[in-house]
């Protein structure tokens, strides 16, 4: 008997699938094993031990073929003997390291192992939807709404709050030039854009003001592998559409750049437009369109260099739009009407330098001038000879400008081999805007903050980390901003993430200073009005399993957001209004 028990446990086919990186076992674990005589196969998923047990022993032959696969990780193919017990490390997949998000984590890596619930839209997916601007490719992401205006152009909100509450970055540069509290996403073109990444939720700890509902990181194009490469596109469409754009990039030893040039034009439309091409506008009501003409000139040019412990990038992009609102044909004999051009101009430039100084610390100092310009014209148009002339009513036309200064530095500490790290940072900014409407002519805003964040993790299922925001406001009074969040892995490819998060918004210089009085407007700002401030709670479940070839996903969530102290348009009196907290 002793000697048959010995016999069967020495024919036993045993695997243990193990994290080549981290050495860990990987439960779950897919193993196909196929007789290489006969071609029979059997599939046998691994134990919370990552063990697999060669099921039916007597169907194989001495040879066995076997396939491992597991989410995230590349598969592993290799032939051993039947009887034999051996250990397979499978080595995380070159596609999924490729997806790296950096939006508010300590260093880059993949969505699956952030602290945040974040959503990644690669380059692939932006071109299969063949994307021109932000608001095309958000359009279609889950618990994102986006909004159309004929001359502020498309807004957005995630989780029930508006635009004003979300947080738009290029490089993680904040964008300037809300409109109505919101940024122009159809400004925002997707020609030098790698990737999108999207947080749902406050990253107020990090970005401080306007990231209460969720943070819009665009991360644009550092290819740096391949010494010469260019791309041109054209596209159109029957609602008169007209789109091109080339870039060209080079790279040459530890240098690399580029330059990219982009013109959107957009004819308008009327749902009575007929289906290919628009007819020149004729002195009648058909001149008006419901979606505004428009057209965007785009430019940028990218340097950097590789260093001995890092890089440092230099990024410049220019923007140009003009939006016609053609008016109705005014009364008694319909000769004349009143039209208006929406100029917007940006200029952007930042500074990047990313210096990993050991195997633990890194250090990243962002330096970036941002300007911001539009214009609204009104004209007085001849419809019998089709010639313009400016309104002479002051209050008719208007430009208002706004700059942003900012530099912001953040430490990482990562100790390899602790269960802990951490970082620390530095966030100031100064932003200015003058116009005839904004009290005074200009108003400045400094907003200088510290922030850190403590991560912990006292084994490989749990993640902790809490962090605190402190800042000073030259114009208000700047909230303390606390958070926690906590991320729980059950088991292999299932993820509960849990958040509890102060948030808050600052009043812009509009809601402050706003002093806009003409016949129709008695407008004006507040500069006592408080920061909004808000309680984010938020639970998340995700589970992706592999079956065969195929990659299943599904996603929970729940949150619950309150807010206080809401920045808001109220009546003043009969025909007076300012901005006040409800």
């Amino acid at each position: 008997m002793i000697f048959c028990v010995g016999l069967i446990h020495a024919q036993t086919t045993q695997l243990t699938i193990t994290d080549g990186n981290l050495g860990g076992p990987l439960p779950s674990a897919h193993v196909k094993f196929t007789d290489i005589t006969s071609g029979h196969s059997e599939y046998v998923i691994a134990n919370q031990s990552g063990i697999v047990t060669l099921p039916n022993p007597t169907k194989f032959s001495t040879a066995i073929k076997i396939h491992v696969s597991f989410i995230g990780f590349d598969p592993f193919n290799d032939t051993i003997t039947r009887g034999t017990s051996t250990t397979i490390k499978l080595n995380e997949s070159a596609e999924m390291l490729s997806q790296m998000v950096v939006t508010g984590q300590f260093t880059a890596g993949s969505p699956e192992k952030a602290v945040h619930k974040i959503s990644l839209i690669g380059r692939d997916k932006i071109d299969a939807l063949n994307a021109v601007s932000l608001d095309q490719v958000l359009a279609r992401e889950l618990n994102m709404n986006i909004s159309q205006d004929g001359v502020l152009g498309s807004s957005i909100s995630i989780q029930g709050l508006s635009g004003e509450n979300v947080k738009i970055l290029v490089d993680g540069v904040p964008m300037i030039g809300r409109l109505n509290g919101s940024i122009d996403l159809s400004q925002i073109n997707l020609n030098d854009v790698e990737r999108i990444e999207v947080v749902e939720g406050p990253l107020s700890v990090s970005y401080g003001s306007n990231a209460l509902a969720g943070t819009i990181n665009i991360i644009t194009k550092k290819d740096t592998k391949k010494p010469f490469s260019t791309n041109a596109k054209m596209y159109t469409e029957n609602i008169g559409t007209f789109n091109a754009d080339a870039a060209v990039s080079v790279s040459k030893g530890k240098n690399f750049g580029g330059i990219n040039f982009t013109r959107n034009f957009f004819n308008g439309w009327n749902i009575d437009d007929p289906i290919f091409g628009n007819p020149e506008p004729l002195a009648d009501s058909s001149r008006v369109k419901l979606w505004k003409p428009r057209t965007q000139f785009l430019g940028g040019l990218k340097y950097g260099r590789i260093l001995k412990k890092g890089s440092i990038i230099y990024n410049f992009s220019g923007f140009n739009e003009t939006i016609l609102n053609r008016g109705y044909p005014r009364g008694p004999y319909q000769e004349t009407a009143f039209d208006d051009k929406y100029i917007t101009n940006r200029f952007d430039n930042s500074l990047n330098l990313d210096l990993q100084l050991d195997s633990t610390n890194k250090l990243n100092v962002l330096a970036a001038y941002n300007y911001y310009e539009r214009q609204k014209l009104s004209y007085i148009t001849d419809l019998t000879g089709v010639s313009s002339i400016e309104n002479p009513t002051t209050s008719a036309n208007d430009t208002t400008q706004t700059d942003l200064m900012m530099v912001r530095s953040t430490f990482t500490s990562q100790p390899k081999g602790k269960i802990w790290g951490y970082q620390v940072g530095l966030d100031l900014n100064n932003e200015t805007a003058r116009g005839a409407r904004i009290l005074d002519q200009q108003q400045s805003i400094g907003d200088y903050a510290v922030f850190t964040s403590f991560e912990i993790s006292p084994s490989m299922k749990w993640t902790i980390r809490p962090g605190l925001r402190m800042s000073y406001n030259t114009k208000y009074g700047s909230p303390l901003v606390p958070s926690l969040n906590i991320k729980y892995l059950p088991r292999s490819g299932m993820a509960i993430r849990a958040s509890v998060a102060r948030g808050f918004r600052a009043p812009s210089v509009k809601e402050l200073y706003l002093d806009f009085v003409d016949i129709n407007h008695d407008i004006h700002g507040n500069p006592d009005l408080q920061a909004e401030t808000a309680l984010h709670t938020s639970v998340n479940f995700s589970y992706a399993r592999l079956h065969k070839t195929r990659k299943y996903k599904f996603k929970f969530g729940l949150f619950y957001n309150h807010i206080n102290n809401k920045i808001s348009l109220a009546q003043a009196s009969t025909i007076q209004y300012m901005y006040a907290n409800v």
